[in-house]
C-alpha cells in the first residue's frame, strides 16, 4: 500500500499538465497528505497527483486529474486532438471531481457494504436473471455488471454520499452513450426502487429523497441479527410486523407445519392480494417481500424458485426479494454460490479503490461524452476500444458500468468506395461528409502511395524479380 508521502500534488495550467503527463515536473507541487486542510482552489488550474517515482532513473506517475466539469471539455478534446497518444486520459489515469477528491482522507478506499454485502449480491444476480430472461446457469458475470444494482451497491459502497437519483442519471448516460438504443429499464427500476431503498435504509445512506420503506429497512435488520444468533423465530417476528398486510385467516408462524402445496397456496393469495391493486406502494412492497419470503421456504423450506419466476414479468421484484432474503446474513462469500457468480460479483463488487492502480473502465463518462461523436460510422473510434462486445464505462472513480457495444459499432461495415469516384465526384462526393470519413475514404491510395515510396525493393531470384510479399501487420508509426 502506498504512503500518502508518496504522492505530489500540483495546480497546473494545460501546458504545465502537458509536461506532467509525459513525465516533465512542475514548479509549485507539494507532498500530499489527504489528512491536512485541502489547498485553495485556483481558478482556471487542474490538479495533478502525480506518485513519485522509487527509482530516480524512473518517471514519476500521475496517477489522478482533478478537474472541475467547466474545465474538462476543453482538457479532453485538446489531448485527443493534439496528444492522441495519451487519450483517452480516463483509461489510464483517474478522473476525479474536486468534491470527491476532497473527500479522500487516504490513497486507498475501502468499499463497505455495511454487512449486506451478500443481500446486494442476491439482488444483483436476480436482476441479472431478469433482465436476461435466462437461468442462473446461463447469466455471465458481465449481465451482472451491467445491472442498475451492482451500480448503486459499488457507488454506494466507494461513494457514499452521492444521492442514488445522481447516479441512476449517470447510469442513465453511460447507456446512452454507447449504444444507439438503450435499454428500456423505467418499469423494472420502479418495481426494484422499494428494494434498493430497503436496503440503503437500514444503514442509513442518504439517497437525496425520503425513503418511505423504513419498516422493512427495520424487518430485515431484526432479521439479520436473529440470523447470526442461529434463532429460529424469525417467521414469528415476519408475521409480527407485517401483520397488517397479510390475507385475511392466515399466518405465517405456523407455515413450518404446513405442507408445500399449502405453501404454494399462500403464495398464490399474496400475488392475488397483489394483482388487487386497492394497496398503496408500500403495502404492496410489503407483499412482495411475503410472496419472496415464501419462495425461500416453499418446498420444505428449501428455495423454490419456480415460484417468482412464473410472475417475475409482472412482478420481478419478488424474485429479486427471493434472491436477496436467502442471501441475507451469509458470512461466506468466496463460494460458488449462484452456479460460481457469486465469487465473481463479490470480487468486482467488494475490492478496494486505490490510487495507483490503473482505472477499471476503458473510459470515464464525463471523458467520453466529448469523445464519441454519434456523427461517425463508428462512434467510438476515438475511445481506442480493443474487444468486440462490451465497453466498460466509469461512472465514478472506481464504479465501472459493463455496457454492450452496438453490433454495427463493435464490426462496422462500410462498403468501399472507390478513390477515382471519389474525386471524379467533386463538391458533390464530399459534400455533407464528416471530415473523418473524407480521410478515411482517401487514407487507402495515401497508404500505396507511402508504401511503394518507402519499401525497399524486392528480392529478385533465380527465376526473376519475385511479387512483393505483403507485410503480416501495418507498419508502425515513423518516428520523429
Amino acid at each position: 500500500m502506498a504512503r500518502d508521502s508518496d504522492f505530489t500534488y500540483f495546480q497546473a495550467t494545460e501546458d504545465e499538465v502537458n509536461k506532467l503527463v509525459v513525465g516533465e515536473g512542475a514548479r509549485g507541487g507539494y507532498a500530499w497528505r489527504p489528512q491536512l486542510p485541502k489547498p485553495a482552489y485556483r481558478q482556471g488550474s487542474i490538479g495533478v497527483l502525480v506518485e513519485n517515482p522509487r527509482d530516480e532513473y524512473l518517471l514519476g506517475r500521475p496517477v489522478a486529474l482533478v478537474i472541475d466539469e467547466d474545465d474538462s471539455r476543453r482538457l479532453y478534446g485538446r489531448f485527443a486532438t493534439l496528444r492522441s497518444d495519451f487519450s483517452p486520459l480516463s483509461a489510464w489515469c483517474h478522473i476525479l471531481p474536486r468534491r470527491l477528491f476532497d473527500s479522500l482522507d487516504d490513497s486507498e478506499r475501502e468499499a463497505d457494504l455495511g454487512g449486506l454485502e451478500a443481500a446486494w449480491i442476491g439482488l444483483i444476480v436476480a436482476e441479472a436473471c431478469i433482465l436476461a430472461n435466462r437461468p442462473v446457469s446461463r447469466v455471465s458475470i458481465a449481465s451482472c455488471t451491467a445491472t442498475q444494482s451492482f451500480t448503486l451497491a459499488r457507488s454506494g459502497a466507494l461513494w457514499p454520499f452521492v444521492a442514488m437519483p445522481d447516479v441512476i442519471d449517470r447510469y442513465d448516460s453511460a447507456q446512452r452513450l454507447i449504444r444507439s438504443s438503450p435499454p428500456k429499464v423505467d418499469e423494472l427500476r420502479e418495481k426494484l426502487l422499494p428494494v434498493w431503498l430497503t436496503l440503503f435504509g437500514i444503514y442509513g445512506k442518504d439517497n437525496g429523497a425520503s425513503n418511505p420503506y423504513l419498516v422493512l429497512s427495520e424487518l430485515l435488520r431484526e432479521l439479520i441479527q436473529l440470523r447470526r444468533m442461529g434463532r429460529k423465530d424469525e417467521i414469528v417476528y415476519i408475521e409480527r410486523a407485517v401483520s397488517s398486510a397479510l390475507p385475511p385467516g392466515y399466518r405465517l408462524s405456523n407455515i413450518e407445519e404446513l405442507k408445500p402445496e399449502d405453501r404454494v397456496n399462500l403464495f398464490d393469495l399474496i400475488i392475488k392480494a397483489i394483482d388487487g391493486g386497492n394497496s398503496d406502494q408500500r403495502s404492496v412492497s410489503i407483499l412482495c417481500f411475503l410472496a419472496g419470503y415464501i419462495v425461500t421456504i416453499a418446498a420444505g423450506g428449501t428455495p423454490s424458485l419456480g415460484l417468482a419466476e412464473k410472475v417475475s414479468g409482472k412482478w420481478p421484484q419478488i424474485l429479486a426479494w427471493a434472491f436477496l432474503i436467502g442471501s441475507l446474513g451469509e458470512r461466506v462469500l468466496w463460494n460458488s454460490g449462484f452456479d460460481g457468480l457469486g465469487r465473481l460479483v463479490t470480487k468486482e463488487l467488494l475490492k478496494s479503490f486505490r490510487l495507483t492502480d490503473y482505472p477499471s473502465c476503458d473510459i470515464f463518462l464525463d471523458e467520453g461524452e466529448v469523445l464519441v461523436d454519434k456523427k461517425l460510422s463508428d462512434p467510438l473510434i476515438h475511445l481506442k476500444i480493443k474487444q468486440q462486445r462490451i465497453i466498460s464505462v466509469g461512472i465514478l472513480p472506481g464504479v465501472a458500468l459493463t455496457v454492450p457495444i452496438d453490433e454495427q459499432v463493435a464490426t462496422p461495415q462500410r462498403p468501399p468506395v472507390a478513390y477515382e469516384k471519389v474525386v471524379a465526384g467533386g463538391q458533390r462526393a464530399l459534400f455533407g461528409r464528416d471530415i473523418n470519413d473524407i480521410v478515411d475514404l482517401l487514407w487507402p491510395r495515401f497508404r500505396d502511395k507511402i508504401r511503394a515510396e518507402f519499401s525497399p525493393e524486392s528480392e529478385v531470384t533465380g527465376r526473376g524479380r519475385s511479387k512483393k510479399k505483403e507485410p503480416s501487420q501495418e507498419r508502425l508509426p515513423f518516428k520523429k
